[in-house]
C-alpha cells in the first residue's frame, strides 16, 4: 500500500498534553501500539523515525520507564521461545550459519518470528529462526523471505552499500538450515504469512529471479 506511506495525522493539543505530563500513560500507549503492530525487531527504528526518542531525551524519566515496561511486556511472550528456538538451531543463523561463542557462552544471534507475535504468531519452533541481528532486521523488513521449499528469496528492492547487497544477494536460493533431528522446521503456514501480500505481505515483492 505505497499511499500509506505519505499519510500523517496528529493528536488534539489537549490529547498531546495529557500524554506529555502523564510519561507512564505515554509510555504505555506507545509500547501497545509497537508490541501490537510491529516484531520488536523494529520498534527502536519506528521511535526514530517517528520522533519518539527525541521525547525520551526531553524527558529521561520516560526512557527509564520505556525499559521497566518492555520488560514486562517481554514476559507475555512465551519466555521459553528463545532457548527453544537457540537450542533447536545450535545457536546458529540458520540463514548465514554465524555462531559466535566464549568459553561456553553463546551470544550473537536471536530467535526470531516468521509470523509476527504481533500479529498472532505462536511461541513455538515451527514459526522460530535462529538470526545474527542484522539478518532479523532485514527478515522483519522484508528484505528477504523463503520459498514453500526453505529456500532464501531476497527482495529485488533491498539496496545499500556493495558489501551489503552482495551479502544477501549471495544468500538467495540457498536452503535454510534445518534445526536438530526431532525439531519441526518452519512450517508453510508461517512462510507464506510472511511472504504472501495477501496473507501478511510483510515480503518487499518480487523476489530475484531463479529459485
Amino acid at each position: 500500500m505505497p499511499g500509506l506511506r505519505k499519510t500523517s495525522g496528529a493528536l488534539p493539543s489537549t490529547v498531546a498534553a495529557a500524554l506529555l505530563a502523564d510519561s507512564d500513560l505515554l509510555e504505555q500507549l506507545v509500547q501497545e501500539l509497537l508490541d501490537s503492530h510491529f516484531p520488536e525487531s523494529l520498534h527502536d527504528g519506528l521511535r526514530v523515525a517517528t520522533g519518539l526518542d527525541a521525547i525520551d531525551t526531553a524527558l529521561p524519566e520516560l526512557a527509564a520507564d520505556r525499559t521497566a515496561f518492555q520488560n514486562q511486556r517481554r514476559w507475555v511472550r512465551d519466555p521459553a521461545f528463545r532457548r527453544l528456538v537457540l537450542r533447536a538451531y545450535e545457536h546458529r543463523c540458520a540463514a548465514t550459519g554465524f555462531r559466535a561463542a566464549l568459553g561456553s557462552s553463546y551470544f550473537g544471534v536471536e530467535a526470531a518470528h516468521l509470523h509476527w507475535h504481533s500479529h498472532g504468531g505462536p511461541d513455538i519452533v515451527a514459526n522460530g529462526l535462529v538470526l545474527d541481528p542484522t539478518m532479523h532486521v532485514l527478515l522483519d523488513r522484508g528484505a528477504w523471505s523463503l520459498t514453500d521449499d526453505r529456500r532464501i528469496l531476497v527482495s529485488t528492492e533491498f539496496t545499500g552499500s556493495d558489501e551489503a547487497v552482495s551479502r544477501l544477494r549471495a544468500l538467495h536460493g540457498r536452503p535454510l538450515r534445518v534445526p536438530l533431528p526431532g525439531q519441526e522446521p518452519v512450517r508453510r503456514e508461517f512462510i507464506r504469512w510472511h511472504r504472501e501480500p495477501g496473507l501478511g505481505g510483510v515480503f518487499r515483492t518480487p523476489a530475484l529471479g531463479g529459485v
